[in-house]
């Protein structure tokens, strides 16, 4: 974590008004979901992160967890080498819309 924060792009500060957040994803050019899929709650979740950057338009890069596979927008590396070279060719990611999502649409696709 010590050498991530000491990147000259990084910037990072716990004492930020939470409210505010969302202004700063305007200044992002991709968005990252990186979850450790070693641990099986990771690989079968679903982050609702995806959302919020789809809503501001973004390029979304993921490790391969299994509820973001189907949904445009989202390209997934494993690796750091691979995300590395996703990062540094973000700009011609596609980017994905904001599907029709609901709660009742994802049970009934599990019921089925």
């Amino acid at each position: 974590v010590k050498s991530f924060l000491s990147q000259t792009n990084v910037y990072h500060d716990e004492t930020f008004d939470k409210k505010i957040l969302a202004g700063y994803a305007e200044h992002f050019t991709v968005g990252i979901i990186p979850y450790d899929i070693g641990l099986k709650f990771n690989r079968y979740s679903f982050p609702t992160k995806l959302f919020d950057y789809q809503a501001q338009n973004l390029p979304v890069i993921a490790t391969d967890i299994r509820e973001l596979r189907d949904y445009p927008g989202v390209t997934t590396g494993n690796t750091a080498a691979e995300w590395k070279k996703l990062i540094k060719r973000s700009n011609t990611l596609k980017k994905g819309s904001l599907p029709k999502y609901s709660w009742n649409k994802k049970i009934l696709h599990y019921l089925a």
